[in-house]
């Protein structure tokens, strides 16, 4: 038969770092309602653009005749 020797107690692990217990939850404020925001608006329906006046057709353009002014005296003598 075997002895049985008295096995030596292994000390008590020690603690992992304890890290201090949360304090007590701070009781949130409840959110805030979102405020709704108001229904869009309709898009202003334009009115309907008022018909453009049409011009009278316009008469015979009669050419005017050419008058050389005085920019004609201004050209260079060859």
């Amino acid at each position: 038969m075997y002895t049985l020797r008295p096995v030596p107690k292994r000390p008590p692990p020690r603690p992992v770092s304890t890290v201090p217990p949360p304090g007590p939850v701070s009781t949130l404020l409840p959110p805030l309602p979102v405020p709704k925001l108001p229904p869009p608006r309709p898009v202003s329906t334009l009115p309907p653009p008022r018909p453009v006046p049409k011009l009278p057709p316009p008469g015979p353009v009669s050419p005017a005749p050419f008058h050389p002014g005085p920019v004609a005296a201004l050209s260079c003598p060859e």
